[in-house]
């Protein structure tokens, strides 16, 4: 690759003989292929530079020698100023850095004037030039000279919001209801539904030249009736053979016959749509029944013609939604840009737009900066994309003739920052071309000064011979390098590898193998540092994410090993910092518990358990000495009355101080300021402060969270509500790292992502889930594909999945016709280079180690002895000649000494227990899988929670107890069983009672549809949603938004007509829907309900009763799988006695909101097993026949009642 020999005329090097001996210091001790690049000035030049290949060095030696005579034509330099050079870096850390040492090596070389020129050089990221170049001509170009630059969490904010405006100015219209039909809203992951689709299309126009004007959605036609034709031929032949199957024959032949009268419909009615409800009625032939030779090619051709039907039509039929996703796109564009001009601020992305636009429309101004600089370089030019490289060409001459960049394409992993490695490639070629013909040059930094020669063995091994990266580029070690690593003791060399056994399709679960993988690797680490006497501080654990990271903590805290997380964005997720949201969101509204207070209550802060949690929703009644429900945000008052005999807990009444205080300090002092003493007034940071390493990387994202909201809150002087709404806002976008507390020296192995280890360095490194997932990449909806400078797009349908197109699968785009070959090129191109990328994210995590490497491999092994995932298989493959065994074995890498591979094997037994077999390499202790939830509970020993003064000390271990083990209530186990396999009903886990039989009038009745009420038609195309309401029942489709609002104002409101014994006035009616946030469209629903409640007879026949109780909380024991306490409350529970005495009956009353369009029959059913669940409980209290009666309070029957469904049970 690189040029074998240039002549000293052709490198400029023929008058450095006659330069000054400090400008000859320069290039003393440059290896030859940093001489030639330093030298080679007058022609582009393209530098492949391995890892820590010290290319930083020589870059900053190029600039410097540029400058000094001898290095031009004639004996002069070949710069006249240091304002002829423009270095591109990736980072502003970096620039600075170059800076520094172009600043250092040009006073050494007597350049001192020139020196001086540094701050001011042209030595920066691509958008700070940009910026420059923009300020600089600001007045032409109708900018401000003083615009500011946008943060990018603020600039994700304002996205949101012109997104959020666009689809409110378009509800309604047929495009967006369309869009939504299709795509629907998504689950707030980012990049599905209309707004996900939005974000990326925006996001794609962003890294545009000319923005979404460089955006187009592929040509391809939306007519089906050549896929259709085709599918009907092969039908045609497969239907005119024979088959002893008659019925299957007949079946297919009636497939045949609508396939054909759909072709001969009028051309316009084939359309997309009809073809695809009519591929939605067809099966397809039974394979099974299509084995015989003679017509076996003629199932699987229309098998095939069948799925690239399918493909064809379901591509079709979103074409016309591109036009309105279009439009709605550039509407965001334009309200995004208007809040930009509204605040004088520019983005990232503007910056390179609108240099780019000043070149096209100012060629004054392009003409200026083309022949500015004679010296151009970029760094790190594998991280760059299609727009920043025609930017920088555009500043380097006639033919980008001046223009040198660097970088390496076997550390390209930014591509899903935007970067793109092929145009790193691209230039490659470029150059190479004009390289053949004297024009140009190309060099390889095939050096590593950074690493021992086994880990450079070992990592050409595993990326190189393994084939994950392609073109590998190998590296030579530094001749000099010493080291006093004990390599007999320790070999440089590890690979730890966690194999799975799978018990028929049963996989061993996912957190059994973690823990198994962090056990290895923690007791790797305490070797080396026992045995190589390495501290923590000189370790690195790279992973491919954080997810797993607390089960590596406390793995490596086993050991004595302290660690911490400082990289990767992973600060918004972390649980201290929404306890933080979450103690805002009480400050700001007390009375939004869910989101806030419970949050609070629960977390380490104050760790109140289920005895805590009840006294505060329990209150004494006023009339009956009996317990009464209340909200928590009530029952957390200081000084608020408790029900019973018992005194609150010591941790409960702490809490109750706190949260009071902090309460009456919101509006009198800066919000942050409240938030930062009730946290300190807690005790939470001096619990954390002496928690260790991992206790003070907590304490410093809670200080961090604390001053984000003063940053936030301050400037604007917002209040509490409005600093509540911004912080999550900022939350949402925030791609933040972990905060540290400055000046600890913190003696802690490091745990970070491996792409946040960029340019870092460690003695030891262990890889940690860099070899692929086994989960297969996920394919978004929105496809591009690069065609020179336009952005070609391709849009699927939720759920599409591309066929097999065999040999008929296009190579590149010139294979492209159809909009299905478009996407299959689409997502092969997509998949191949996430494929690829993933191989190079190994390859600069294994580079950041000097003395130590440590590959962590974590796989499922298959019945022929193939690991998943593939690129797992894949470097075990190069590594090992033969299968590990297990226990600790040896293997040959290609370095002066054999590595070391522990392999730890565990399966799966019947039992659905885990039998690990480490060959007694490893404690036994690690070898014991996790408890299950709620598995020796009662054994664990847990210091309680301590209330102390500031200088007392606690050794509580925090992060261990779980208060509410065990406790589980009918919504939980409801939700639990909807989301699981096995168990369909609760008579699965839980004794229950069975209800009498109804009546013949009532069975008769069970058809019926209240008064008013609709049939309710199931959507076609539309697959299932559960939604859950206040009762934990599946909710409708149509109240899901509003069923929590309305069912808890309601809930409130009867509470209180139960108690005061009349109906609420229109006051409090307004105040109480105000509070659960009521539309006012559903203010009449809930007024119409509570008068339908008011005048119902089953009330009048509740309130008969001699005790009445409104909202009656219960917490028994019980004996089920699902846990050993059940929790929740009554609505409404009417006796003729305060307790339960012989023969006593019982009358339970349950409120229903919802339930419109269902039959009394379905009504019925929908309720029973919750009817059954509360039965059992009032049984268990004693109550021998219970009456449960669920109200529909929204449906009336024909004398204008509620719709009542009673349950008996005797």
């Amino acid at each position: 690759m690189s040029d074998s020999k240039l002549s000293a005329a052709e490198g400029r090097e023929e008058g450095t003989a006659q330069v000054p001996p400090e400008v000859a210091a320069l290039l003393k001790g440059l290896l030859p292929e940093q001489r030639r690049i330093v030298t080679t000035l007058d022609r582009p030049v393209f530098v492949a530079a391995g890892a820590g290949s010290g290319k930083t060095f020589t870059l900053t030696r190029r600039i410097v020698w540029a400058l000094c005579p001898g290095s031009g034509e004639g004996g002069r330099p070949f710069l006249d100023s240091l304002d002829q050079a423009l270095v591109i870096t990736f980072t502003e850390k970096a620039a600075g850095e170059i800076k520094e040492r172009v600043r250092s090596a040009l006073r050494q070389a007597g350049l001192g004037e020139e020196a001086l020129k540094v701050d001011s050089a042209w030595v920066s990221t691509i958008h700070h030039m940009c910026a420059r170049i923009l300020r600089a001509h600001a007045l032409d170009l109708g900018l401000d000279p003083e615009f500011a630059m946008i943060g990018e969490q603020e600039a994700r904010l304002l996205r949101s919001q012109a997104t959020e405006q666009a689809l409110r100015e378009q509800q309604g219209s047929a495009g967006l209801d369309a869009l939504y039909a299709e795509f629907g809203t998504g689950t707030g992951s980012g990049r599905d539904g209309v707004p996900g689709l939005l974000a990326t299309l925006v996001s794609k126009a962003g890294s545009a030249e000319r923005g979404l004007e460089s955006l187009s959605f592929v040509e391809a036609g939306a007519d089906v009736s050549g896929t259709m034709a085709s599918l009907t031929l092969a039908y045609g032949a497969l239907c005119a053979c024979d088959l002893k199957h008659a019925d299957e024959l007949a079946r297919v032949r009636g497939e045949l016959a609508r396939l054909e009268e759909f072709g001969q419909l009028p051309p316009s009615q084939r359309t997309p749509q009809a073809a695809r409800e009519l591929l939605g009625s067809i099966k397809g032939p039974d394979g099974r029944k299509w084995r015989a030779k003679n017509v076996k090619d003629l199932w699987a051709e229309v098998k095939s013609s069948l799925e690239v039907a399918h493909g064809e039509v379901d591509l079709a039929c979103v074409m016309p939604l591109q036009g309105p996703l279009m439009a709605l796109a550039e509407r965001v564009e334009q309200l995004y840009a208007a809040a930009k001009r509204s605040r004088g601020v520019l983005d990232n992305d503007d910056l390179l737009q609108l240099t780019a636009r000043a070149f096209r429309e100012h060629a004054s101004i392009a003409d200026e900066y083309a022949h500015k600089f004679r010296l151009v370089m970029v760094d790190e030019f594998q991280d760059t994309n299609a727009q920043q490289v025609g930017m920088v060409k555009s500043l380097s001459g006639e033919g980008a003739c001046h223009l040198t960049t660097v970088g390496d394409a076997q550390q390209a992993i930014y591509g899903f920052r935007g970067a793109d490695v092929s145009v790193f490639e691209d230039r490659g070629e470029e150059v190479r071309e004009a390289a053949k013909q004297g024009r140009a040059a190309t060099v390889e930094l095939a050096y590593n000064f950074r690493s021992d020669d086994a880990i450079l063995r070992f990592v050409a091994r595993a990326c190189g011979s393994s084939g994950i990266v392609p073109r590998f580029m190998d590296l030579r070690p530094d001749p000099a390098r010493k080291s006093d690593w004990p390599e007999r003791r320790c070999p440089r060399v590890v690979v730890e590898l966690t194999r799975a056994h799978r018990l028929g399709v049963r996989a061993v679960p996912k957190e059994t193998r973690a823990r198994l993988a962090a056990a290895q690797l923690a007791d790797r680490l305490a070797r080396i540092r026992d045995d190589a006497g390495v501290e923590p501080r000189r370790m690195a654990v790279l992973m491919r994410s954080l997810t797993q990271a607390p089960v590596y903590i406390d793995a490596l805290r086993e050991r004595g090993l302290e660690s911490v997380v400082v990289g990767g964005s992973t600060f918004a997720q972390a649980s201290e910092v929404r306890v933080v949201e979450a103690l805002l969101r009480c400050l700001a509204c007390p009375q939004d518990t869910k989101s806030g207070l419970f949050g609070v209550l629960e977390s380490d802060m104050f760790e109140l358990d289920g005895n805590d949690m009840l006294m505060l929703a329990t209150r004494p009644q006023d009339v009956f000495d009996a317990p009464a429900k209340r909200r928590i945000n009530v029952g957390v008052r200081e000084g608020a009355p408790d029900f019973g005999d018992v005194a609150p807990s010591e941790r409960l009444s702490h809490a109750r101080r706190v949260i009071t205080r902090a309460w009456d300090r919101v509006g009198k002092i800066p919000v942050a300021d409240v938030l930062l003493m009730a946290i300190r007034e807690s005790g939470w940071l001096l619990r954390l402060e002496r928690g260790g390493v991992a206790g003070r990387a907590v304490a410093a994202n809670v200080l961090a969270a604390v001053r984000h909201v003063r940053e936030l809150s301050e400037p604007k002087q917002l209040d509490a509500i409005l600093a509540a709404d911004e912080f999550s806002r900022w939350l949402e976008a925030a791609k933040e790292g972990p905060a540290s507390l400055s000046g600890e020296g913190l003696n802690a192995v490091s745990l970070m992502t491996a792409h946040a280890s960029k340019g870092l360095e460690f003695d030891v490194v262990a890889v940690v889930g860099c070899c692929g997932s086994e989960s297969s990449y996920k394919v978004g909806r929105l496809l591009s594909l690069r065609d020179g400078a336009r952005e070609l797009l391709s849009l699927a349908p939720a759920g599409f999945k591309v066929p097999d197109l065999g040999e008929d699968a296009p190579a590149d785009a010139r294979d492209c016709d159809s909009a299905l070959e478009w996407r299959a090129l689409m997502e092969q191109t997509r998949t191949d280079a996430e494929s690829r990328e993933d191989g190079r994210l190994l390859y600069v995590a294994l580079t950041r180690a000097r003395e130590c490497v440590i590959l962590c491999l974590s796989a499922t092994e298959k019945k022929g002895g193939e690991l998943s995932p593939v690129m797992t298989q894949q470097v075990a493959g190069a590594l090992f000649g033969e299968r590990p065994v297990a226990g600790e074995g040896s293997f040959g890498y290609g370095g002066r000494a054999e590595g070391l591979v522990r392999c730890v094997d565990a399966s799966l037994l019947p039992d659905g227990s885990v039998e690990v077999e480490a060959g007694g390499t490893l404690d036994a202790s690690a070898l014991t899988p996790a408890p299950a939830a709620g598995e020796g509970a009662g054994e664990m020993s847990c210091e309680p929670f301590l209330v102390f003064d500031i200088d007392a000390e606690t050794r509580a271990p925090l992060g261990e107890w779980r208060p509410r083990q065990d406790v589980f209530s009918y919504s939980s186990v409801h939700a639990a069983l909807a989301a699981e396999a096995g168990a369909s009903s609760l008579d699965d886990v839980l004794e229950l009672p069975a209800c009498l039989p109804v009546s013949e009038a009532e069975r008769a009745r069970a058809g019926v549809v209240p008064a008013g009420e609709a049939p309710a038609a199931p959507s076609p195309r539309r697959a299932e949603t559960v939604l859950v309401d206040d009762d934990g029942e599946p909710a409708d489709a149509d109240d899901a938004d509003r069923a929590t609002c309305l069912g808890s104002a309601f809930h409130e409101l009867a509470r209180l007509m139960v108690e005061t014994g009349h109906a609420p006035g229109e006051r409090r009616v307004s105040v109480v829907a105000a509070s659960y946030g009521v539309s006012r469209r559903d203010r009449a629903r809930l007024d119409a309900a509570l008068a339908r409640w008011e005048r119902s007879d089953i009330r009048s026949e509740a309130l008969s009763h001699a005790c009445v109780r409104a909202e009656v909380p219960f917490f028994c024991g019980v004996s089920s799988p699902l846990g050993h306490d059940l929790e929740g409350a009554i609505d409404l529970l009417a006796t003729d006695a305060p307790v339960a005495g012989e023969d006593a009956s019982a009358l339970l009353v349950d409120y229903k909101t919802g339930d419109h369009g269902l039959t009394l029959g379905q009504i019925r059913e929908r309720h029973e097993m919750q009817a059954r669940f509360y039965a059992s409980v009032l049984r268990q209290q004693g109550w021998r026949h219970v009456t449960c009666a669920f109200v529909c309070v929204e449906l009336s029957d024909e004398l204008g009642q509620p719709v009542v469904t009673r349950y008996e049970f005797g």
